[in-house]
């Protein structure tokens, strides 16, 4: 009988040891262990980074020689009625697309509560937009008994070249586990080199089919007023979409989209789509 206690007594103590070896499993213990839980990236602090992508530009010269045009007038209108013909008027300018590549950098700090995230930034990007619009030249003729005809022409041009823009940012963004979706709005500048200019000529024809004139004028031109602004000023307004995602510690990627609007001599609509590289400190 002590025999078999004793077997029983070792048989227990075995069983205790073999049990404090094995691995703690909750199913060991009776129950299931709670779902991992989602780990909340951190956006807060100051980050830099570089950027890179595809601008085009909307120019619209409409309203561009509305100066020079002014100046031409109050200088040489008396001259231009005082010759056979009338001086045309100026012909319109009209919009004109232009595309590059574009590249720069940004820097910011970002505020976070919970998922909610919100931020300042500057944004810069260096493009070389050149845009320039030629009207059709606007002609007026007379055929006069002085022994002459007479023609009038009158042209206008205008170009813009667009070098850098940047833009103040306020953000707002909601955190998606390493995914950051955000939108922006603020202002925007820009550096430009504006050229514009009118020209009017009038030429004249000997009119063989009548005598010739004692007084007959001579021909007029060709006339240009212009006048170039280099690094002019440029302002508007900013908007855009985009998303960041944390790559690895302080690493993080992201795309976007930038609408920017300058008023200025010229109505400038620039659409940017780039990608980029920041670091967060």
């Amino acid at each position: 009988m002590r025999r078999w206690v004793l077997v029983a007594i070792m048989a227990g103590v075995a069983q205790s040891a073999l049990a404090a070896d094995m691995p703690d499993l909750p199913v060991l213990r009776g129950f299931v262990s709670d779902a991992p839980r989602s780990v909340r990236t951190n956006w807060e602090g100051f980050y830099v980074g570089g950027q890179g992508g595809f601008t085009s530009s909307q120019m619209n010269f409409a309203k561009t020689n509305a100066n020079v045009i002014s100046s031409f007038n109050a200088n040489y209108s008396q001259l231009f009625s005082g010759s056979p013909v009338a001086l045309p008027g100026f012909p319109g300018l009209g919009t004109t697309w232009v595309k590059n590549v574009s590249f720069g950098g940004f820097a910011g700090y970002n505020a976070q509560w919970d998922d909610a995230v919100v931020g300042v930034e500057i944004n810069y990007s260096h493009v070389d937009l050149k845009g320039r619009f030629t009207g059709v030249p606007q002609l007026s003729q007379i055929v006069t008994t002085s022994g002459f005809d007479y023609q009038a022409i009158a042209n206008s041009t205008a170009s813009l070249a667009v070098h850098d823009f940047g833009t103040l940012r306020a953000r707002g963004g909601w955190a998606v586990g390493s995914f950051m979706p955000y939108a922006f709005a603020g202002l925007a500048l820009a550096s430009g080199d504006l050229s514009r200019s009118v020209t009017a000529t009038v030429t004249q024809t000997r009119n063989f089919n009548q005598p010739l004139g004692a007084n007959a004028p001579r021909p007029i031109g060709p006339i240009t007023v212009a006048d170039t602004i280099k690094n002019r000023l440029l302002y508007g307004y900013t908007a855009g979409l985009g998303t960041e995602v944390c790559l690895f510690g302080s690493l993080f990627a992201r795309v976007e989209y930038e609408y920017v609007r300058l008023t200025s001599p010229v109505d400038v609509n620039i659409n940017s789509v780039r990608g980029g590289i920041g670091y967060k400190f």
